[in-house]
């Protein structure tokens, strides 16, 4: 291995040698570059692949959570639905059996005597 030279503009030497010599590279520097330029693009395509899915996973839990809240409003409004039926059907039930309690009240059922009433 040759030793760098490296010239100051006020050094022996020309200004030309000074720029030549600034811009030699030996293979090792290359490799050098190679590996450092390689982990940087396999970082930032790593980096970029992540954001994709953090953003894909966000945008599916977002649905989901749409999808699971329009779920329970279903079930709510079915069961909204079953409750006001059976409502119905009670004051239905209510209603009639508040009429026949009036009509016994208005007008009570007559029991005439039995026989056995009068032997004692």
């Amino acid at each position: 291995m040759t030793a760098r030279k490296y010239h100051a503009r006020n050094s022996f030497g020309s200004p030309n040698e000074w720029v030549v010599d600034m811009f030699r590279f030996t293979i090792r520097d290359v490799l050098w570059l190679m590996v450092v330029v390689g982990m940087a693009v396999a970082w930032f395509l790593t980096w970029q692949r992540l954001t994709v899915q953090r953003v894909r996973i966000e945008q599916y839990a977002k649905n989901l959570e749409i999808r699971t809240a329009l779920d329970l409003e279903n079930r709510l409004g079915n069961e909204r639905r079953r409750l006001s039926l059976e409502r119905v059907e009670l004051e239905k039930k209510l209603e009639a059996a508040q009429r026949q309690t009036k009509f016994e009240l208005h007008y009570p059922i007559y029991f005439p005597p039995s026989p056995d009433d009068n032997e004692n």
